[in-house]
């Protein structure tokens, strides 16, 4: 049988040459499907960082009013919703330890009762940088006290430990389909330096013995290489504070950082206010992000950018920082929230003034909509050399107020100036203990002792003022000042600015309201001189009030219906 002249037998053949060409076509490009499947698929994550976060003083009674949701409520999202949260937690969070000497009269020091770990659990803060200049205000038995609380709630701490060891130890988070490893660094003060056997934190210099920081570093990065895809250095770094320009050695330090130790990104903190972003080889450098959380009031003029900030949200996976993020935030007193719903004016006017201290680096953002985004192109990192096996975490555990250590005594003192000044709410100062002079450059170190005649079911604020006294009388011709005259001196006496630090007892860690009938409880506290202060003879008086309302004294009766305490007078030197 012929088909168009040609055999069945011929035209068979040739049709099952067609089909095998089309079948190996087919199956050629099925190959070929299936190599482009097997191309890694990188799955990105995001770590959100903030900057500066002062869980401290006036923090401590808004928590206790509002509760630990209320400060982050605004940006929970932001930091809930990344793989990793980031801050620098600029306080100490403990209620043991004491007061160490800081050089300065106006120096600040930030604690915060344990509970208030809370405030960074509820918004789904993972990692806290706890080496800074406040890490070390009560000393390493508080230290230690934060690193146990922050533990326990389930909270990373980096950059301090039991010893230099564990201070310079990486934590690592899973973020997309990455290890990151994540390095915490203090360089503004050598207050509290972490040994070989002793608590602190882990100091670097960027300023002077630059080649020593820089070998550290680079160990430290080699270090969390091991099971990390990512290594990002969080780092409290430069002065002076609200200054939004990194100085020319900070710049050069932090190129040397990227250029010679192998990490990926670093995340700055510590002048409280927004500097720019830089990208060196691919890899950013965020000078500082501002803060987070802050526990005075915002004020006008170039003071408003301590209020007005930036979270960054850095996209990761095993190639390293992809995509940045800058988001815009606006803080009020003790809590923070989104500037863009609120106030768009306000939103555009921070990611105007982050692209503006940016430009100097060659950085340039790309603006969209609420943000701005920065997008990096480099080499990816290399491969960490072990597996990192996540631990499966404990329960969180949240601090007792019951097992704290409160600031008690048996009796008062001896050595203290006895007293039996009773407000009308039952409130009694047992005693104090002043100092006759205070040295130039110092503040007020004052301690009292109080007690309760009855419960005491609110929350109040105790507030120490110093006050310049009246001066004495200029000496006739001739004359000159008596030695006994506080403050004596030829001429008139300088007076400046009043002092005052209105705080909780117990240097904010026992509120009236937990206290007991009858215990007599130890108030030892740091008043702060103002700059613009004067010398000379001071009055010391003490204040009691909830709100803006003050106590009146009930008795003794010549003091009845005042509304303060006169404690006694100090020398303030030149």
């Amino acid at each position: 049988m012929a088909v168009c002249g040609r055999s069945f037998s011929q035209t068979m053949h040739g049709a099952c040459r067609r089909l095998g060409l089309v079948a190996a076509l087919v199956v050629a490009a099925a190959l070929s499907c299936s190599r482009e499947v097997a191309k890694p698929v990188h799955r990105t994550g995001i770590v959100a960082y903030a900057g500066d976060t002062v869980l401290a003083r006036h923090m401590n009674h808004y928590v206790t009013e509002h509760g630990t949701k209320a400060p982050l409520a605004g940006i929970r999202g932001l930091l809930a919703g990344a793989d990793a949260a980031v801050v620098n937690l600029e306080s100490i969070l403990a209620s043991g330890g004491g007061m160490t000497g800081k050089p300065g009269g106006y120096a600040c020091h930030f604690r915060g009762r344990p509970e208030l770990v809370e405030v960074l659990t509820e918004a789904g803060v993972d990692v806290a940088l706890t080496a800074n200049n406040h890490t070390s205000d009560y000393g390493p038995v508080a230290l230690l006290e934060q690193l146990r609380i922050l533990r326990s709630a389930g909270i990373a701490p980096i950059g301090s430990g039991k010893d230099l060891d564990e201070a310079t130890a990486p934590v690592f988070e899973k973020v997309g389909d990455a290890v990151v490893g994540f390095i915490g660094v203090h360089s503004t003060s050598v207050r509290g330096v972490a040994g070989p056997n002793s608590a602190g934190v882990n100091f670097v210099r960027t300023n002077r013995d630059v080649e020593n920081s820089i070998a550290r570093i680079r160990d430290q990065v080699s270090r969390a290489r091991r099971y990390a895809n990512v290594v990002l250095l969080v780092v409290h770094w430069g002065a002076p504070d609200s200054n939004p320009v990194p100085t020319k050695e900070l710049v050069a330090f932090a190129h040397r950082v990227v250029k010679e130790t192998g990490v990926d990104g670093i995340l700055g903190s510590s002048s409280h206010v927004m500097r720019g972003v830089e990208v060196v080889d691919g890899r950013p450098i965020v000078y500082d992000a501002g803060n987070l959380l802050v526990d005075w009031p915002a004020r006008g003029g170039n003071s408003r950018w301590v209020h007005q900030t930036a979270i960054m949200l850095l996209h990761v996976d095993r190639r390293g920082v992809r995509k940045l993020e800058a988001i815009p935030i606006r803080l009020g007193q003790c809590e923070a929230m989104l500037a863009n719903p609120t106030d768009a004016v306000v939103a555009g006017q921070i990611l105007d003034r982050l692209q503006q201290l940016s430009l100097p680096f060659g950085t340039a953002f790309r603006r969209e909509d609420d943000r701005m985004t920065l997008v990096f192109e480099r080499p990816p990192p290399p491969a960490p050399k072990k597996r990192f096996r996540f631990p499966v975490p404990p329960p969180a555990t949240l601090p007792d107020p019951s097992s704290y250590a409160r600031p008690l005594a048996t009796s008062v003192p001896p050595t203290a100036i006895p007293a039996r000044y009773v407000f009308e709410n039952g409130l009694t100062l047992l005693g104090y203990e002043l100092p006759e002079t205070v040295a130039p450059d110092h503040g007020l170190n004052i301690t009292a002792y109080w007690t309760a005649a009855e419960p005491i079911l609110e929350s109040y604020y105790f507030d120490y003022q110093v006050r310049c006294a009246e001066p004495p009388a200029a000496p006739g011709k001739g004359e000159k000042h008596r030695k006994d005259t506080p403050g004596a001196k030829a001429g008139v006496v300088k007076c400046g600015a009043t002092w005052k630090d209105p705080h909780q007892p117990g240097d904010w860690m026992y509120p009236t309201s937990r206290w007991r009938v009858g215990e007599i409880v130890v108030d030892r506290f740091f008043v702060r001189r103002p700059p613009t202060s004067g010398a000379g003879p001071h009055d010391v008086f003490v204040r009691v009030y909830r709100g803006n309302t003050p106590l009146r004294v009930a008795s003794p009766l010549e003091s009845a219906g005042a509304d303060e305490i006169a404690l006694g007078r100090i020398l303030v030197e030149e």
